[in-house]
């Protein structure tokens, strides 16, 4: 009886104490282990998430781009272009056919094509015809601003004519071979910006700028605003001088249209790299 009240001795409490560290050591392992995998897979869902979005949103604003609008920076860092308000064909254009206002047709028949044509245009939206590369929109070479006034054929509801703020003897310099004009308003650009406060090198984040004016000269990353823009996305890297420029663009030929070509890398904080290698066809029909 004195024996069993006696207790554990001190090997026994050793060995309980190492037996519990590496209980303890297996079980913080496993459950450090599992924290880790949820650490990177809600890492992964994020970066995946944000790279479909603004690679998506890339794409279709491409896609509705006006033809010959894209512009790509020295740098290749900055994609801009003009997106597509709306196109339609006259039949009379100013400078060509000696008018002062540019007449339309609608050929559906519709006698609602002309109210839901002045719901689309804006006093001071431009009117571009037969653009062949990109200075006839950014330089107006061959671009008037609206005026706003529409007057419609009442007779019928298919005829539209629209007039502009300032229109010169010349007017337009050339007729479209297929009658077609661009009613556009503002480019948009995609920029890739650096960020001063970023812990990692070469570390990028891509914006989005809008309603900034028609500017002549080429888009530069360096008169741009990162508070006039929208961020995109993040954590991207780009290495200056790779062979692979985040932004591309190739001229329409015979058989194909024009091409943007867009290589984005996204960076996880697990050393994990999502690369985009994307290429989005333009239509090229002036």
């Amino acid at each position: 009886m004195l024996r069993a009240a006696r207790g554990f001795s001190l090997v026994e409490l050793i060995l309980v104490i190492v037996l519990l560290g590496i209980v303890s050591t297996l079980s913080l392992s496993y459950l450090s282990g599992g924290a880790e995998m949820y650490a990177q897979s809600a890492d992964r869902e994020r970066l995946l998430s944000q790279s479909r979005f603004v690679i998506e949103r890339l794409t279709r604003e491409l896609r509705n781009a006006l033809p010959n609008s894209v512009r790509i920076s020295t740098d290749g860092l900055c994609v801009e272009f003009i997106p597509l308000k709306f196109a339609g064909r006259y039949t009379e254009l100013p400078g060509v056919n000696a008018a002062t206002a540019l007449d339309m047709t609608f050929f559906s028949g519709q006698s609602s094509s002309q109210s839901a044509f002045s719901s689309l245009i804006a006093e001071g939206d431009f009117i571009t015809v037969y653009p062949t590369q990109p200075e006839h929109y950014y330089s107006k070479d061959r671009t008037l601003e609206l005026k706003g006034a529409i007057a419609a054929d009442e007779s019928s509801g298919q005829r539209v004519t629209l007039e502009f703020n300032s229109v010169t003897a010349a007017g337009f310099p050339q007729a479209s071979p297929n009658q077609r004009f661009f009613v556009w308003s503002s480019p948009v650009r995609y920029c890739l910006l650096t960020e001063s406060n970023s812990q990692t090198p070469n570390s990028y984040h891509i914006y989005r700028f809008s309603h900034y004016g028609v500017l002549a000269q080429e888009p530069q990353t360096t008169d741009l605003e990162r508070e006039s823009g929208s961020l995109m996305a993040i954590d991207l890297v780009f290495i200056p001088g790779q062979p692979l420029e985040p932004f591309t663009y190739s001229d329409g030929v015979l058989k194909r249209s024009s091409v943007v070509h867009v290589v984005l890398s996204f960076s996880s904080n697990f050393a994990d790299d999502l690369f985009f290698n994307q290429e989005i066809h333009i239509p090229n029909v002036p």
